[in-house]
């Protein structure tokens, strides 16, 4: 019994002699290590070199407390800090013991790489968030930059796969806003085909360039309400300016030569003009020719009964600018418009709508007449006070002759040339202007009877003759062309030439049969929203 107690007395000494030899040892490391490790700190903190390479890079941030096992089996916790200077020249020669315990580290970190790595290769798409610079010799290593730049391509061929995949039926037609914006930074549009010609123009007219049958029927209405609600302004205000009788529409919606998008309705407002007397004079104003004769009028009160003398000035003659001021202080408080404002010609009221994207141009206009009390034309605001003359009666009549000459293929064939004159690779002509050197071309041209003949003829004509003169077809006003330089007119030249090319081109592929060329031919005259074949 006295041997095994001694026996058990000696082991309990032998314990506490281990567990007291392996502190001193811990103390004697931890003496050893940190004050060299402080040294190549301080050293590697001291070289600009040093400070160049200093990144936040993770994997010398991730390292954690190290737990080193005593004798007793007991984990006694050793906690180093990681610098960023961890990859100086200054090498630190620790002691065996410290070996030991860096070999112990070093085995965690790697077990840490490891499965750094498994993750990279279960998820190729994602791309870890390496830092650029150098890591520890134990740590990023082992991540090679071969491994980083398979992962990047991985990840960049799979975003291209995503944008290759073939969309479903309907959106293949009309692909959505999101998708077309974003990933291929283009405005969306339909995906028109055809596989002849004929069928080409038919789709690209009643999908891009006509305006849609609601749409019209919607912009008339609109048009009619306006001027019910103009008609309530005049019985409830007595400053409103009389009105004589009903509006009279104007402009391209009105002769039915609009295209896509519906922006503007424009309407002559007429008004009660007894009682006065248009003086007229004329005026030299520079032009793309030299001096171009404007006729100016002023409108002279000579009743004092007359419904048009709130408006006059100090010397008895009526101020246009001011029927214009009257008309949008009204406008500004009917209900479902948006806003009233002048125009920058100052020669409309400009109303815009709230349920609808259109805006109207509202023109103040004095009916004149002749001995036989009928109206030979319309007196609108000059934009400085006075007034011009005008008569759109005449442009409609004119255009509605030269299109029943061609068996109504004269409007089809004008709104095409349009969208070609709103083309952005050339300047662009005034519409009104445009449109007149249309309706003046196929005046006196053969019968249209296929689009593609009519198209080139038009292209061949104009470009000879658009550097002549254009004087007013109403012969009430100035040169149509009088603002348009030389220079821009030598562009203009240009783009039709190139157009009659193109088009004869394709004419001659559609003699053969080849309509998959005569198709392209055609997109390069009217642009990428022209059909494709197929």
């Amino acid at each position: 019994m006295v041997s095994k107690s001694n026996t058990k007395a000696e082991s309990q000494k032998s314990k506490a002699r281990t567990a007291t030899n392996s502190k001193k040892t811990e103390r004697t490391k931890k003496t050893v290590i940190e004050p060299k490790i402080q040294e190549a700190n301080n050293a590697k903190s001291t070289s600009p070199r040093a400070r160049s390479k200093q990144t936040d890079d993770p994997a010398l941030k991730t390292q954690a407390t190290k737990k080193v096992k005593s004798p007793n089996g007991k984990a006694n916790s050793t906690t180093v800090k990681p610098t960023k200077q961890a990859n100086s020249k200054t090498k630190v020669q620790p002691t065996k013991k410290a070996k030991v315990a860096a070999g112990k580290s070093s085995s965690t970190k790697n077990k840490r790489t490891q499965k750094v790595v498994s993750q990279i290769d279960r998820k190729p798409t994602e791309q870890p968030n390496f830092s650029t610079a150098k890591a520890s010799s134990t740590g990023a290593k082992s991540v090679s930059k071969t491994k980083v730049q398979r992962i990047q391509k991985a990840k960049t061929s799979t975003a291209k796969a995503r944008l290759n995949e073939k969309p479903t039926s309907c959106e293949n037609k009309f692909p959505s806003e999101h998708k077309v914006d974003r990933k291929l930074g283009r405005k969306p549009k339909i995906d028109l085909k055809a596989s002849t010609v004929k069928a080409a123009f038919k789709k690209f007219q009643s999908q891009i360039v006509d305006l849609k049958p609601s749409t019209t029927d919607k912009g008339r209405a609109s048009r009619d309400y306006l001027f019910e609600q103009v008609k309530k302004l005049v019985n409830n205000h007595s400053d409103f300016p009389p009105l004589k009788g009903n509006y009279i529409p104007f402009g391209s919606f009105a002769r039915k030569t609009k295209i896509r998008p519906l922006d503007d309705i424009d309407i002559l407002l007429l008004l009660n003009g007894k009682g006065i007397n248009v003086e007229i004079s004329y005026q030299q104003k520079a032009s793309g020719y030299g001096v171009n004769m404007t006729a100016v009028c002023r409108v002279k009160i000579t009743d004092a009964r007359s419904p048009l003398q709130a408006f006059a000035d100090n010397k008895g003659y009526v101020n246009s600018i001011k029927i214009l001021n009257r008309i949008k202080h009204h406008l500004a408080y009917v209900t479902n418009y948006q806003k009233a404002d002048k125009n920058r010609r100052m020669q409309a009221v400009t109303l815009n709508l709230k349920s609808h994207p259109w805006k109207f141009d509202i023109v103040p206009a004095i009916p004149i007449y002749d001995y036989r009390d009928k109206v030979t034309h319309f007196l609108i605001p000059d934009g400085y006070g006075n007034w011009i003359r005008t008569n759109p009666k005449i442009d409609a009549q004119s255009i509605t002759s030269v299109n029943t000459q061609h068996q109504g293929e004269l409007l089809p064939v004008l709104r095409l040339l349009k969208y070609w004159n709103e083309r952005k690779h050339k300047p662009s002509l005034w519409s009104y202007y445009f449109e007149t050197l249309v309706v003046q071309t196929f005046q006196y041209a053969p019968k249209i009877t296929s689009y593609s003949a009519a198209l080139e003829y038009f292209f061949q004509c104009c470009s000879s003759s658009i550097m002549s003169n254009c004087p007013d077809p109403k012969r009430l006003g100035e040169a149509l062309d009088a603002n348009v330089s030389w220079d821009t007119k030598q562009k203009i030249i240009k783009a039709l030439r190139n157009a009659a090319n193109h088009a004869s081109h394709a004419i001659i592929a559609e003699s053969k049969n080849d309509q998959k060329t005569a198709i392209y031919w055609w997109k390069k005259v009217f642009g990428s929203e022209f059909p494709d074949y197929g």
